[in-house]
């Protein structure tokens, strides 16, 4: 059984459905906003509730409107920046521990798959 939780099923750039085109044993969520500090409360209310995770796959990232190709330092948008940060680092955090009573024990794994915006190092 897969739970795929999703801002909205058309919420990435191609602004189509394309999970909904997933065949097998999937429930979409929609709804879940990893940015949002009450996404522990979204998910406790989502179909997800009570299910033991063998594995939880944090897959969500943001890279900006342009990718931050054209940005210069002089010109960074903060806003952009802090909603980058909520996304790809706190994001796969609240996510996590909003979770971590569910992960299966012993066992459960967490996965993190995000992109180069939410590395610190880079």
């Amino acid at each position: 059984k897969v739970f795929a939780l999703v801002r909205s099923r058309a919420g990435s750039k191609s602004n189509s459905d394309e999970i909904g085109k997933l065949e097998g044993d999937i429930t979409i969520v929609e709804g879940i906003d990893v940015s949002k500090d009450d996404v522990g409360d979204a998910l406790a209310a989502s179909p997800l509730a009570g299910v033991t995770i063998d594995c939880l796959v944090n897959n969500a990232g943001v890279a900006g409107s342009d990718g931050f190709a054209n940005q210069k330092l002089e010109s960074i948008d903060m806003d952009t920046m802090r909603y980058c940060f909520e996304v790809n680092s706190l994001g796969p955090l609240r996510v996590t521990k909003a979770l971590m009573g569910q992960i299966a024990s012993p066992g459960g794994k967490v996965v993190v798959i995000n992109t180069g915006m939410g590395s610190i190092k880079d």
